[in-house]
């Protein structure tokens, strides 16, 4: 599995990059807003990958940081979002707009999205909702910046959670009645510790 690159930009398309790592070109598909913020070619860059393996061949998805893959891999465990259909949902929202849209229940953003009817749309919101809410409730975003808000230390310690496999729900009681100082690893600590890991 190929968790990320780094290289030089060789190429840049409207669908996806080309990154050079020491001699060798791996194509990537992004979302628009990742290639356009990625840099000029030429450039040094580090591309968080998803790597699809099918009959017909290998794929690799990049994202420019953990939360935008994060994201991606959600979106693609509902039933008809594949990793094109997520890669365009990126490019429609960025990840922290879409972690709210989710979270919040909004169909009509959800479904604007090409390749997302509203079917689909419901469906994201119903398979996803509870793991997203309490990221956005954690702070994760700032409701009327969506796209330039910076991550809190709850909202990092949530995330962090998540991705070592535990649910939405048991993030959200675990990180409960926290006093200490406003520290993300301690904050992790005080969670483990609660969860009864540590």
């Amino acid at each position: 599995m190929i968790a990320f690159l780094r290289g030089l930009i060789f190429s840049k398309g409207s669908q996806s990059v080309v990154i050079d790592v020491n001699g060798v070109g791996y194509e990537v598909v992004m979302a628009s807003s990742a290639i356009s913020a990625l840099g000029a070619v030429g450039d040094e860059a580090t591309v968080f990958t998803y790597m699809q393996v099918r009959e017909d061949g290998v794929s690799l998805f990049g994202f420019t940081n953990e939360e935008e893959k994060f994201v991606f891999e959600k979106l693609i465990t509902v039933s008809g979002v594949g990793p094109k259909v997520a890669i365009s949902a990126l490019s429609a929202y960025p990840a922290k707009e879409l972690i709210q849209i989710i979270s919040t229940e909004d169909n009509v953003k959800m479904a604007k999205v090409p390749g997302i009817g509203k079917k689909t749309a419901q469906r994201i919101i119903i398979d996803l909702k509870n793991t997203f809410e309490p990221m956005a409730l954690g702070g994760l975003l700032n409701p009327q910046e969506p796209s330039e808000a910076e991550p809190t230390q709850a909202g990092e310690a949530t995330l962090a959670l998540l991705s070592m496999g535990f649910t939405s729900e048991e993030a959200k009681l675990a990180l409960s009645g926290y006093t200490g100082k406003d520290d993300v690893q301690e904050l992790i600590r005080y969670a483990l510790k609660r969860l009864g890991t540590v």
